[in-house]
């Protein structure tokens, strides 16, 4: 055997060296926590606004399906819309454009109503719900679903989400000189009723939602949806408490071009009447019965 090819081999066996292995101490993992901890709230934040990016979109398709909704059924009704349910007074049969049911024998109003939220402070929900499928839209929609709104938390107890504008009820759709800004639905607060009361007289209870991410959406007359955000575009309950005098918010509601003593707005800025709606709208007088017949 040649000297390269010899092998080598001690007989004094070789000690393998200890393998240590050292965990990690206390300050690391509190700064492991820490630094996960600032991760999550950084990250969390994100992702919700991410999901309710989602249910915004969800909410403005619902809107779209209304729309269209509205303009078949006016199409069908000699070009008149239908009822918005005045003060939640809305039974089936009488045209408007949700129903209610479970006619209490008192209101607020001194009438039968179906009370979806209180018409007194703190203006909570009742409990009951409307009964879409006996309101005047719904042949056209087929669907109970595109009423509700994913992010109110209130919609799967009255299964509705969206209250129709006050100054359009049983309106003409030739009245509506500028569809394109006439509000026609308001992705309305949680204690939404159907009915959007919008004039320039006292308080209003009902309010734009802020819950997609600060704001809400408005389906207007030609069909169009868009996203406003409350601090630009509030829509809330009236009067200042201190001093009595109106906020943005409601005139935001009453206001419309060439109405005398408001504040001039651009002729883009959403509204909900107009000058050929007289001077408080279309709902006086009411063109609708309170009660069924």
């Amino acid at each position: 055997m040649k000297a390269s090819q010899k092998t080598h081999f001690s007989g004094v066996p070789q000690r393998s060296r200890p393998h240590t292995r050292s965990g990690f101490t206390l300050v690391e993992m509190l700064i492991v926590l820490v630094i996960i901890a600032i991760l999550a709230g950084i990250l969390l934040p994100v992702l919700a606004r991410a999901r309710e990016g989602g249910r915004t979109a969800a909410c403005s398709s619902n809107l779209k399906q209304l729309g269209i909704a509205f303009a078949q059924y006016a199409q069908d009704a000699g070009g008149r819309y239908p009822g918005a349910g005045n003060f939640q007074r809305w039974k089936p049969g009488n045209g408007h454009w949700v129903a209610g049911i479970d006619i209490d024998s008192a209101s607020d109003a001194g009438a039968p109503v179906s009370k979806l939220a209180k018409l007194t402070a703190p203006f909570a929900a009742t409990g009951k719900a409307a009964e879409i499928e006996k309101g005047a839209l719904f042949p056209y929609t087929k669907n109970a679903e595109v009423y509700m709104c994913p992010s109110n938390e209130d919609a799967e107890t009255k299964r509705l989400s969206y209250s129709m504008n006050c100054g359009v009820s049983g309106l003409h759709s030739v009245r509506l000189r500028e569809p394109a800004v006439t509000v026609l639905l308001v992705d309305e607060y949680r204690t939404s009723d159907a009915y959007f009361w919008a004039v320039d007289m006292g308080t209003s209870t009902d309010a734009l939602t802020q819950d997609h991410n600060g704001g809400g959406n408005l389906l207007f007359a030609d069909g169009h949806v868009k996203f406003f955000n409350y601090s630009s575009f509030p829509l809330d309950d009236g009067k200042d408490i201190e001093t009595g005098t109106p906020t943005e918010g409601l005139l935001n509601k009453s206001w419309y071009p060439g109405k005398t003593g408001a504040a001039v707005r651009p002729a883009t800025t959403p509204r909900f009447h107009d000058r050929a709606f007289g001077p408080q709208g279309s709902t006086f007088p009411y063109p609708f019965a309170d009660t069924a017949g």
